[in-house]
């Protein structure tokens, strides 16, 4: 019996759907497919590739009724706000649309004698999509319509928590009149998909998602020096300046920090506010997060879900009832494991989002993590009248080598090693650390 991936989702923490893994040999068919359809492909003229292009977002957008609930049951957003996320489909693939002319056009150099000078944009070929569970359809289009308008073609591998998007997509290409192998889905491993960027027939590989596997991915493409394209998480601040309108950036900070239950690669994670608007942003923000309802992802007053945990059984919240029949080769088959442990909802320190959209209620406070005052004081978030001194703005050189150092100590001693410097052999390679140390060294002697 092949591999099986098993889809939980957050709403109750149960089994959603189960898809069987493919073979190396499914994988091997798949890439043929996508190049044969690759020599039909970028043969088409581009008001070709646009129009199909289009004929494929409309089909896709037939389907907004039956992709809508299917996309909160899969990753657990409020289905208040899965809408949302069609139209910014729409909206992200017409713009391509309209652009594709001129970015695709030749560009003249300046005229030679003799010569008929210009650049011509070529398509590469397969290109491997490796798409997130967090915002499948806004993050997939950025890669599928540039890559089907550019001439390539497009082999799709959607996170084991939205599968069915990936199945979505695919079958929109299909319903739209696309060549076979011009865009299909496939559900693989991590171990196959590494085999899939180590394929010569893989041109291009793009991945959206969290910075250790976009690591995995720069390793696996590192030893054919295949072109990628890494979309990774980010730490995103807010700075809250003196002159700032306080009703308008309390209202799109907070947003932006529990949009998606703070699932956003663009999710703000943390708050620097000046300290003469200080309290009022705090006491504007827990305000506005007091007004959130947490609930079940399919009750349409819930504006704030359980968190995600992709390919394992989810957080828990209050249930309703699920789709009394599936939809086609989707598993309607009970849990199979322990109930979940509830897993906490995202509490960022301050006010974290963008615009609010949200009523309702919600326990709980939202306080700040600390605020600095003039005096080299600060207030701990755990009382008003509770102060300690702030750290140093900055460490000196010993300080900063003890931290970076702190596991390497000398027989006897409390203190970090200080290595003496060392100048390298003429001719020695360097890594990155060994290149500025004797840098550092002469500049701090003022050579």
């Amino acid at each position: 019996m092949p591999n099986v991936q098993r889809t939980y989702t957050p709403v109750d923490g149960s089994l959603y759907v189960e898809r069987p893994l493919a073979t190396p040999e499914e994988l091997g068919q798949a890439l043929e497919r996508a190049q044969r359809g690759f020599l039909t492909w970028r043969k088409a003229p581009l008001s070709e590739r646009i129009a199909g292009v289009n004929a494929f977002v409309e089909a896709f957008l037939a389907k907004r009724e039956e992709i809508i609930p299917e996309l909160s049951w899969q990753m657990g957003r409020p289905i208040r706000y899965s809408p949302g996320e069609l139209r910014g489909f729409e909206e992200r693939a017409r713009v391509m649309m309209a652009l594709a002319p001129e970015a695709l056009a030749d560009i003249r150099p300046t005229a030679k004698d003799g010569f008929d000078r210009f650049i011509r944009r070529e398509p590469l070929g397969v290109v491997l999509a490796l798409a997130p569970w967090n915002y499948p359809y806004l993050t997939a289009v950025n890669t599928i319509v540039p890559a089907l308008l550019s001439g390539d073609v497009v082999l799709l591998k959607h996170s084991d928590q939205t599968p069915l998007c990936a199945e979505r997509l695919s079958q929109a290409a299909k319903d739209a009149g696309l060549p076979e192998g011009v865009l299909e889905h496939i559900h693989m491993s991590h171990a196959l998909t590494a085999e899939a960027i180590h394929d010569e027939r893989v041109a291009f590989v793009a991945f959206t998602g969290s910075v250790e596997g976009g690591r995995a991915v720069h390793r696996a493409a590192a030893e054919r020096f295949v072109a990628v394209g890494l979309e990774l998480g980010g730490k995103d601040p807010a700075y809250v300046r003196a002159d700032a309108d306080l009703p308008y950036a309390i209202e799109n900070v907070v947003d932006g920090a529990f949009f998606n239950s703070g699932q956003s690669c663009c999710g703000i994670e943390r708050v620097y506010v000046h300290e003469s608007v200080y309290d009022q942003f705090v006491e504007g923000a827990a305000a506005l997060v007091r007004q959130y309802k947490l609930g079940s992802p399919m009750d349409p007053e819930t504006t704030l879900s359980p968190w995600c945990a992709a390919a394992t059984p989810t957080a828990s919240a209050p249930t309703s009832s699920r789709p009394s029949s599936s939809a086609p080769g989707r598993s309607s088959t009970p849990r199979t494991s322990p109930p979940p442990k509830t897993r906490p909802l995202p509490r960022p320190p301050g006010a974290r989002g963008r615009r609010s959209r949200h009523g309702g209620d919600v326990g709980g406070d939202l306080r700040a993590r600390r605020r600095h005052h003039e005096g080299g004081r600060r207030r701990s978030c755990r009382g008003a009248d509770e102060r300690q001194p702030l750290r140093p703005h900055r460490l000196g050189l010993d300080q900063r080598r003890r931290r970076r150092h702190g596991h390497r100590r000398a027989p006897g001693d409390g203190h970090g090693v200080h290595e003496p410097l060392r100048l390298p052999r003429p001719g020695a390679r360097l890594g990155r650390r060994e290149e500025q140390r004797p840098r550092l060294h002469a500049l701090r002697r003022g050579l």
